[in-house]
C-alpha cells in the first residue's frame, strides 16, 4: 500500500493481513514476532499509518488495527481506528517528513540511552548524530 499523507508525502508499507468479519467490519493485522521488537506507540502509528493507506486504496475504512505475536498466539491487541486515530497518524508521518527535510533528526526527546531505546534496530542509525 502507498498513502499520499500530503504536502509532497508518500509512504510506502506492507498490511500483513486484511480481515473482512461477517458483522461487515474490516480489521488491518500486523503480525509481529520477539525477535524485533518495537515499542508500543510506534506500532501504534504504523498499524494507523496502515489504516490510512487502506482508507485510501480501497475507499473505506477499517474498523479495527490489531496485532498479533506470532511467539504469542493466544490474544491479539485489537485498537478501534477513529477519524481522530487516522488524522494524529497523518499529523506524525507530516511530523516525521519535517524533520528529515530539515536534517533535524533529533535524539530520543524520553532521554534514553542507545542501548535503551533500541538503536541498534533502528532503521535510522546511520542517519544518527546521536547513536552511541
Amino acid at each position: 500500500m502507498e498513502i499520499d499523507a500530503g504536502n509532497g508525502v508518500r509512504v510506502s508499507g506492507r498490511i500483513d493481513l486484511i480481515r473482512h468479519r461477517d458483522t461487515d467490519e474490516v480489521v488491518v493485522i500486523d503480525f509481529k514476532s520477539n525477535d524485533r521488537t518495537q515499542a508500543e506507540e510506534v506500532t501504534d502509528l504504523q498499524l494507523h499509518v496502515y489504516a490510512l493507506g487502506y482508507k485510501q486504496g480501497a475507499g473505506r475504512g477499517a474498523s479495527a488495527v490489531a496485532v498479533t505475536n506470532l511467539d504469542d498466539l493466544s490474544e491479539d491487541r485489537q485498537l478501534a481506528v477513529t477519524e481522530e486515530s487516522l488524522e494524529e497518524a497523518r499529523a506524525a508521518v507530516q511530523r516525521v517528513a519535517d524533520l528529515l527535510r530539515l536534517n533535524d533528526l533529533p535524539k530520543d526527546p524520553r532521554g534514553e540511552s542507545a542501548e535503551e531505546k533500541g538503536c541498534g534496530r533502528c532503521d535510522l542509525i546511520v542517519l544518527c548524530r546521536e547513536a552511541v
